[in-house]
């Protein structure tokens, strides 16, 4: 391999999740609020049955529910590196059997398939550049500029090149019981590239980067929506038609209490929408994405102005409803699937940092 995955998200969440009784315990969330304590820990207090608050390290980057508990994606410590799914409850790690070059986005459960969703980098070719002519040699039959050129402080030094032609495949790892694991490399269509980005566990659908180019991570020109009963059996079935993308890319998945939101961002600005493809919010005045979250009114859509102010947003059937001020100590609440809501100071940001696929503004 020629390049190596870059390091996963180091940030400090609080996650929520359903207790065993399952996320019909907890519908909606409402009635919870996440605070910031006095020393900067994070705190959640709430109230309803079946629900519980976990605070935990930080350093994951995705978060599911799985019979009872709490996973969070990691990278895994020692020098064979990898990433590993800790339960939070129990202390239990487990080991996630990937590939070589594979860099994890997501996880999600759907059913008994926990899903460990991203890419794979792959060496496709190689094209090797010879060393030349060396330059002192050429520049002798420079004529009248042949002594001012041997003048020069340094004379460029000739050098051979070999161009190695990396490219990313939308890839998956599933397991039924996080001890054995499979793994499907999935490309979307004609062999282009792309990255899977959310699971969204309501519709039991991966949604993906569709890379126009595989070799370009910034060359997303569409959402790919692919059932994740076909993936996890290394088949490409389009679950619903894809979401056209104009320079930008998939920020990231959410739900809205009774539907999964795909969520985009492009020049045209940041749009979310449910599993019917309507638009359920849409941003277009230049503000930065932190959270959705779902109450009793609408939707919480929590978004950083261009300005530098935090605030929270209400829409209602897609249009904006309501505005709120939000402190500079409130946590961002960020509701992923129907049983987590995370929060965190800065909101829900990219799961794959330091690179051009991590953030919708630098694809």
């Amino acid at each position: 391999m020629t390049e190596i995955p870059r390091p996963m998200s180091r940030r400090r969440f609080l996650a929520i999740v359903g207790g065993a009784g399952g996320a019909a315990g907890i519908a909606g969330l409402v009635g919870w609020r996440a605070i910031a304590s006095a020393d900067g820990t994070s705190v959640a207090v709430g109230a309803g049955e079946g629900v519980l608050a976990v605070e935990v390290e930080s350093g994951f980057v995705g978060a599911a529910g799985w019979r009872g508990d709490l996973l969070t994606l990691r990278p895994a410590d020692g020098p064979n590196g990898g990433m590993l799914l800790r339960a939070e409850l129990s202390g239990v790690e487990h080991q996630v059997e990937t590939p070589d070059g594979f860099a994890g986005r997501c996880v999600g459960v759907v059913g008994n398939t926990v899903a460990v969703c991203g890419h794979r980098v792959i060496e496709t070719g190689r094209t090797t550049f010879e060393t030349g002519t060396d330059y002192q040699a050429l520049i002798v039959d420079a004529g009248p500029v042949s002594e001012l050129l041997m003048g020069q402080p340094v004379l460029p030094q000739v050098s051979g090149y070999t161009y190695v032609l990396v490219e990313r495949f939308a890839s998956v790892v599933t397991s039924p019981d996080l001890e054995t694991w499979e793994h499907f490399d999935l490309p979307l269509i004609d062999d282009r590239g792309g990255s899977f980005g959310a699971v969204l566990s309501r519709s039991a659908v991966l949604a993906a980067d569709h890379y126009a180019i595989a070799e370009v991570p910034d060359s997303v020109f569409e959402t790919a929506l692919i059932n994740l009963a076909g993936a996890a059996r290394g088949q490409v079935t389009l679950a619903r038609e894809p979401i056209p993308i104009h320079h930008g890319s998939l920020w990231g998945g959410a739900d809205d209490g009774t539907s999964d939101l795909v969520i985009v961002s492009d020049q045209d600005g940041i749009r979310a929408y449910d599993s019917q493809t309507r638009i359920s919010f849409s941003i277009d005045d230049g503000s930065e994405l932190l959270g959705v979250n779902v109450t009793q009114t609408g939707l919480n859509v929590t978004v950083a102005t261009v300005t530098g102010e935090r605030e929270v947003r209400l829409y209602r059937n897609g249009a904006h409803a309501a505005t709120t001020q939000l402190a500079d100590d409130d946590l961002v609440q960020h509701r992923i699937a129907p049983d987590i809501t995370i929060a965190a100071p800065h909101g829900q940001y990219s799961l794959v940092p330091n690179s051009q696929i991590a953030r919708p503004e630098h694809a």
